[in-house]
Order: C-alpha cells, then sequence, then structure tokens
C-alpha cells in the first residue's frame, strides 16, 4: 500500500512538472510575438492573443492538459478571456481555480479539460504588457493585494484598514473649536458669542438648513439637468485604480447609479462645476458665505460646486486648495468628515507628509500620526450643513451613496491662515491643478482696495489701527506686505499691479506704527 501512495505521489510530481514546463513554454511562445508584445493596451493585446491562439495547440501536443492556452486578460479591476464577446468578471486579486475553470466553462462549453497549466495572464504595466505564467499571476495576485490594502483610499484599505481605525474615532461633541446649531438663528447666535466676526476659526454645523439663505435643486431635478448636459466634461476619481479620468456628466451617472452588487470601481467626483445656467441659477449660496466672499472672489464657478460620491469612496487628509473656507450641505446620503485642527505643528506634520516618499502608505499614514483624540469626526446626514473657515485639515468617508453641495471662498479674517496654506502649498510641490492660480491676484486686490484704504482712514482720523476693534486689520496689512511684494515680483503679469498698490504704501508707510 505505502509502495503505491508512494507511486502515486512520484507520477504528480512529475505531471506537476511536466505542466510547469508547459506553462512557461506557452507564456515564452505568447511573448515572443510581436503583435502581442508591442501592444499598447490590454484592449489592443487580446485582439494580438486572439490571432496566436492556434499556434499553442502545437506546444501541447501530447494534449494531457487541454489542448490550448487559456489566456486571461486583466483590466484593473475586473478580467476577461480571449473569447471576443466575454463580458468577464470581477478581478478579486485572489487566484480561485473554480472561478477561472468556471468562467472556461461558460465561454468555451465545448472545452473539454482545463488546467491552470495551461493558463496565462496578460496585465499593462508602466505602459508596457506583462506576461504572465500561473504561477506568475499568483504571485502577482499576492503583491497587488498586500499594496492596495497598504495604499490610503484604495477599494482594499477602505474596506480592511479604514474600519478599525475610525472606530477609535468617537463621534465630536460640541468643544471651543466645533459649534452645533439647530437652525440658522441658533448658528448667527454662536458665532457672534464666541466673537468669530474679528476672526473666524471654528467650525459651524447647522442641522436645519431653513433659514440660511440657501436654496439647493432636489435630487431629481440636478440629475435630470446633468442629463439634459449629458455631453459636458467632469473629472473623477477611481478608489480601484487609484487614478483621476475624465468622463461625459452621463457616463459618470451612469457609474454611479450602479447596483452596488454590480460596481467594480469606487467613483468619487468631488467638484461638478455648477456653472451650467439651469444649476447656476438654481443654487443659491449661503447667505453667510455671500457676505464672507464679497471682497474675495477668485473664481465664481469655486463657488458653487457639486459632489458625487459612492458608498465607500476616501478622500485623503488635506487643506483645501489656496486655504479657502467652504460650506458644505448634504443633499442625500452620509458622509464622514474627520476634522484636525490647523496648529503649525499639524500643518508641519502635513507637509512633511505630503513630500514624503511615502505618502499614501498606510504604515507612514498621516490619520496614523495624530491622537485620535485630536481628531473630530462629525457625521453628516442629508440635509446638515456645515461652515468650514481656512486651514483646517480633513479627511472624508462616504457611508452611503451621497450627493452634496459645497462652495469655496476666501475670507478676510482668515488671510494669515490662507497665506499660510499657500505657503504649505508651495513647500510640499502641490501640482498647479491643485491650487488656486489667481491666489496672489485677488489678496492683492484686496490689499489694495480694503486694507490700504482702511489705513488711510484711520491716519486721516489720526486714529491707531493697531489698539482699535479693527486690530486684525493692521495686523493683516503687515503680513501681507513683505508676502505680497516676493510674490507679485516673482510673477510678471501682476509686476505692474503691484508697482502701482506699492506707490499707493508709501504715502503712508511711515504712520499707525
Amino acid at each position: 500500500m505505502k509502495k503505491h501512495q508512494r507511486a502515486a505521489k512520484q507520477n504528480k510530481r512529475m505531471e506537476k512538472d511536466e505542466g510547469v514546463r508547459l506553462n512557461k513554454k506557452l507564456r515564452d511562445a505568447l511573448k515572443s510575438k510581436d503583435s502581442i508584445k508591442n501592444s499598447s493596451d490590454i484592449t489592443e493585446a487580446r485582439a494580438a492573443v486572439r490571432q496566436h491562439m492556434l499556434d499553442t495547440q502545437k506546444i501541447n501536443s501530447k494534449q494531457s492538459f487541454g489542448r490550448s492556452a487559456v489566456t486571461f486578460f486583466f483590466y484593473d479591476s475586473y478580467v476577461k478571456c480571449s473569447k471576443e464577446e466575454c463580458r468577464g468578471f470581477r478581478n478579486s486579486f485572489t487566484y480561485s481555480q473554480s472561478v477561472y475553470r468556471g468562467h472556461v466553462e461558460r465561454c468555451f462549453p465545448r472545452k473539454k479539460k482545463f488546467s491552470e497549466f495551461c493558463l496565462v495572464g496578460f496585465r499593462m504595466e508602466n505602459e508596457k504588457l506583462v506576461v504572465m505564467g500561473f504561477e506568475e499571476m499568483k504571485l502577482w495576485f499576492r503583491r497587488e493585494t498586500a499594496r492596495q490594502e497598504n495604499f490610503v483610499g484604495s477599494k482594499l484599505w477602505t474596506k480592511n484598514k479604514y474600519p478599525t481605525w475610525s472606530q477609535r474615532i468617537v463621534e465630536a461633541v460640541e468643544d471651543d473649536d466645533l459649534k452645533f446649531s439647530d437652525d440658522a438663528r441658533g448658528f448667527e447666535q454662536k458665532f457672534r458669542n464666541n466673537n468669530q466676526s474679528r476672526g473666524w476659526d471654528k467650525i459651524f454645523v447647522v442641522n436645519d438648513p431653513s433659514g440660511l439663505g440657501a436654496d439647493f435643486p432636489d435630487e431629481t431635478t440636478l440629475l435630470r439637468t446633468m442629463r439634459q448636459h449629458g455631453n459636458r466634461k467632469l473629472r473623477y476619481f477611481d478608489s480601484q485604480t487609484m487614478e483621476f479620468y475624465d468622463c461625459s456628466w452621463s457616463g459618470y451617472l451612469d457609474r454611479f447609479s450602479k447596483e452596488e452588487k454590480h460596481r467594480d470601481h469606487i467613483v468619487n467626483c468631488l467638484g461638478l462645476d455648477a456653472s451650467v445656467p439651469a444649476l447656476r441659477n438654481a443654487i443659491t449660496v449661503p447667505k453667510f458665505a455671500r457676505t464672507c466672499s464679497n471682497s474675495m472672489t477668485p473664481m465664481k464657478h469655486l463657488e458653487k460646486y457639486i459632489i458625487i460620491s459612492q458608498k465607500g469612496a476616501f478622500s485623503e487628509f488635506h487643506t483645501d486648495f489656496g486655504g479657502m473656507s467652504a460650506y458644505f450641505h448634504i443633499l442625500k446620503g452620509i458622509k464622514t468628515f474627520f476634522f484636525i485642527e490647523p496648529t503649525e505643528e499639524n500643518l508641519k506634520k502635513l507637509q512633511n507628509y505630503e513630500e514624503g516618499h511615502h505618502h499614501r502608505k498606510d504604515n507612514h499614514w498621516f490619520g496614523r500620526k495624530i491622537a485620535t483624540t485630536d481628531i473630530k469626526r462629525v457625521t453628516m446626514s442629508a440635509g446638515r450643513t456645515f461652515f468650514m473657515p481656512a486651514g483646517w485639515i480633513h479627511a472624508v468617508y462616504t457611508d452611503e451613496d451621497c450627493i452634496a453641495y459645497s462652495g469655496s471662498f476666501f475670507e478676510k479674517t482668515n488671510i494669515p491662515r490662507q497665506i499660510r496654506i499657500f505657503q504649505h502649498e508651495e513647500d510640499a510641490g502641490i501640482e498647479q491643478d491643485f491650487r488656486i492660480p489667481q491666489f496672489v491676484p485677488v489678496h492683492l486686490k484686496f490689499f489694495e482696495k480694503e486694507l490700504l484704504s482702511r489705513v488711510q482712514e484711520y491716519n486721516s482720523r489720526n486714529e491707531r489701527m493697531n489698539v482699535s476693534n479693527h486690530a486684525w486689520e493692521w495686523n493683516t496689512f503687515q503680513l501681507m506686505r513683505p508676502f505680497l511684494k516676493t510674490y507679485s515680483l516673482a510673477d510678471d503679469h501682476i509686476k505692474k499691479a503691484w508697482k502701482k498698490v506699492e506707490k499707493k504704501q508709501k504715502a503712508i508707510e511711515n504712520q499707525n506704527i
């Protein structure tokens, strides 16, 4: 009996060795074809492989493992075989022989045998085609799973790592930095009581939007309008590939509205431009935000935009570009915000993180560098609105499919923070796509039209601003002068405007000190 078992094991080893050799031959044969190896994308490779499938039958002359190679093509989060009509299946980044066998039996019902030794996989990496035998496929699955689990914001990270981290952070209650109000009247009262008109630095959450002077289209109106302008373009983030993509409004809505069980990707549109007249005219910015932004408006489209996110989308910790303040209103669904106070220490940590080589890797993640007691968790459900001043560091998780209205604006009492965030973006090398190109011109205009005029007004009355209720204006004036001089002279487009302002400034240079 033992002799028989030993012989069976030996035969199995020999069969495996033979299968491994066959698999390498199949892989190398397909890899050697110029039309395959020079493919520019996975679709082109798939078409080229179909032309050479008959060649693989000659390699497996004994046909002990099947007649020809069984090829699979990896499109990020889903997989297709070589059959032209193949609709594919979801890529779980794990190898299951039954899954691949089942797919082959569905697409090729006449194929009598299936063996993993006939499997050859194809994927794109750095714009080059990679051809894999079945052992290489398994190794890639393991590596890719580990990579995605360690990559903050990816689908696997959000599924496996985010819950453990987020559960350690309790829902925030009102404190010195975070204020809750039932309605607009309560918000206005708390804003006054906390002396925010001379330096807005607290986040305000309002449960009922009525009375805020805002108006937002309902879901039906919004989606209908988007369909009517379906050819317009938007940019969205794909948490599976961790890349930004452009597509039409209609195309994005098709992705967004898919049933959860049929979603291969999690998509997140972070700023649909609401400049289409039908949307622009239907959206009324909250009165508070309108009042704040009156004297400092960089680009009109930043005042009104729409965020459409699928369940499971995660936005990494960041500050809003240019240190802009923001309002945020949830129309449908739920999002969880994680706020971190913009202290100099925290901003420096964020800058080091964004500059570092380990950006977005879980074991070096910014979210793990901050004590959980210093992170404020706020669940935003339908109907809630918040107002966030400049500089606050925040991350966002989408608990349910969500549609929200938002807008960004500069606010004059937050100019010191806005400048600090601008300099942080400069130092961290933030891409221009995620910055405000009008930052310096907008602040230069405010400096000339508002601050210079205020200083001259106080001079004419022989009053000192630095001991008055408007000391913040004088302090801001002093801060902006060297900043604007440095960045205006560095930009030929606004150098002339600065020279004009400088002449006005010299008239009051030695006063009000």
